[in-house]
């Protein structure tokens, strides 16, 4: 999974009949979009990939993830 093929699978879920599959392709193309966030953070990258920069819902998933991944670093629990 690459961040070209969520936002595609974004696009691609907006353009279903509105129904569950449209719902659940969303969701998972927006968790795939946190995950990258989290991931990203943990790499060392804080900068949101440019294809989620005119994306608002893969943005803020992004952003959520990131700030997981931020709460996680600092909660000892995890060590």
């Amino acid at each position: 999974m690459t961040v070209e093929n969520v936002k595609n699978s974004l696009s691609n879920a907006r353009k279903m009949a509105d129904g569950e599959d449209k719902k659940l392709e969303i969701s998972i193309a927006l968790s795939d979009a946190e995950f990258f966030g989290y991931n990203d953070y943990g790499s060392g990258v804080y900068t949101p990939p440019a294809d989620f920069r005119d994306e608002p819902d893969l943005l803020a998933s992004w952003k959520e993830g990131q700030k997981s991944a931020r709460k996680d670093a600092m909660n000892p629990e995890y060590d």
